[in-house]
């Protein structure tokens, strides 16, 4: 059974589709900023999040690299 993103171990796939969607939120956000569609007040937030979301891609596609050693799913074959 494969874990969705909320479980204690999610799948591969789960977490693939957070870090897609994250990339599109990025993507989207950035054409908001460069074609003029966010106000004037709005740009330093939206400039922020921006940032914040390039920042959390970076970190997802990289990873946590403290069990690198440990095989991704552990089978019990009991």
């Amino acid at each position: 059974m494969t874990g969705g993103i909320l479980t204690s171990h999610p799948s591969q796939g789960a977490i693939r589709l957070v870090v897609g969607a994250d990339g599109l939120l990025l993507v989207q956000s950035l054409l908001a900023l460069e074609g003029g569609l966010v106000g004037p007040a709005a740009r330093p937030l939206m400039g922020t999040l921006t940032f914040l979301a390039f920042v959390a891609t970076v970190a997802a596609i990289i990873g946590d690299r403290t069990d690198h050693d440990r095989p991704w799913r552990h089978r019990d074959d009991a």
